[in-house]
């Protein structure tokens, strides 16, 4: 699977368990780039208040309530089954 093939997987996994977890479904949503020591290591999603972060070497969505806490975790491979 491409990068980006993966990367709308996890982008669509990730505004689902947004919404799940209590974010707006018309909500802003951002994302940005992660770069460690100069090398893409994954990337930070928002919406609303709401945020998931995407550790591409682990393989791993982290997701964080509005006061942030850890919400959940899932592993990638499983928005790709999803998919």
């Amino acid at each position: 699977m491409h990068h980006h093939q993966l990367l709308n997987l996890v982008r669509q996994q990730v505004h689902i368990q947004l919404i799940q977890l209590g974010a707006s479904e018309e909500g802003v949503s951002e994302e940005t780039i992660l770069i460690r020591d100069g090398m893409y290591c994954g990337r930070r999603f928002f919406l609303d208040d709401f945020m998931a972060i995407w550790f591409i070497e682990e393989g791993e969505l982290k997701f964080f309530d509005p006061s942030g806490a850890v919400a959940a975790v899932e592993q990638v491979q499983s928005a790709m089954r999803a998919a």
